[in-house]
């Protein structure tokens, strides 16, 4: 594929043609998100990222769910919000100078969070299959769970305080030691609180909590 095929309408093909690392505030990065507002539809947004993640958004939605110590299957996460850019991106104001690429992908994975936030609490996702991706398999086999089993505790953990579900996530993903965790780590109250939020954690994820 030529150079000029693979930015035909200067809209990128390719991930590495808006870099992860950037914030959209380069000339280069600016000009490809105001070229993907020039599509026509939604259909023509999610056929050419879905296709490149040229928004990053495999990576994004992992690091957006973990900064909210949200346990969701990022497979799923990633379609509502390639969903939302779409939707967001045909109905931007024509004209207008394109936003930051970095605040205005987080505010999109926002918005999907909450859509599927709001579609657990209100049983809108049950009886669908709810596992799709490699990472939230892996965590049920950590834990031991049956991954469908695992999906319908996670919608319970995400309705815990969000101290709670922090806990567990520290926890989870340090692989450290409670004794070694740092004052931020542990949060307020010390080793002792720490360690209450991850049994109530625990309890709901293992089962041992049917309220």
């Amino acid at each position: 594929m030529s150079q000029r095929q693979r930015t035909e309408d200067g809209i990128p093909l390719r991930r590495t043609d808006i870099r992860a690392t950037d914030t959209a505030e380069s000339p280069r990065d600016r000009a490809a998100l105001a070229a993907l507002f020039r599509l026509g539809s939604a259909r023509e947004w999610i056929g050419r990222l879905g296709a490149s993640d040229a928004l990053d958004l495999h990576r994004r939605v992992r690091g957006a769910a973990l900064d909210q110590a949200l346990l969701m299957d990022p497979a799923r996460l990633e379609r509502r919000a390639l969903a939302r850019c779409a939707h967001a991106g045909i109905y931007a104001p024509p004209g207008d100078d394109p936003p930051a690429l970095e605040a205005w992908v987080r505010a999109r994975i926002d918005e999907a969070i909450e859509d599927l936030l709001a579609e657990d609490d209100d049983g809108l996702f049950d009886g669908q299959p709810a596992v799709s991706s490699e990472p939230f398999v892996g965590l049920a086999r950590r834990l031991k769970l049956d991954p469908e089993a695992l999906a319908d505790r996670c919608r319970r953990f995400n309705r815990l305080e969000e101290s709670v579900r922090r806990s567990f996530c520290a926890s989870l993903y340090a692989g450290r030691a409670v004794e070694t965790l740092s004052d931020d780590e542990l949060g307020p109250g010390g080793v002792v609180a720490f360690r209450r939020r991850l049994r109530l954690a625990c309890d709901v994820l293992l089962g041992g909590d049917d309220a």
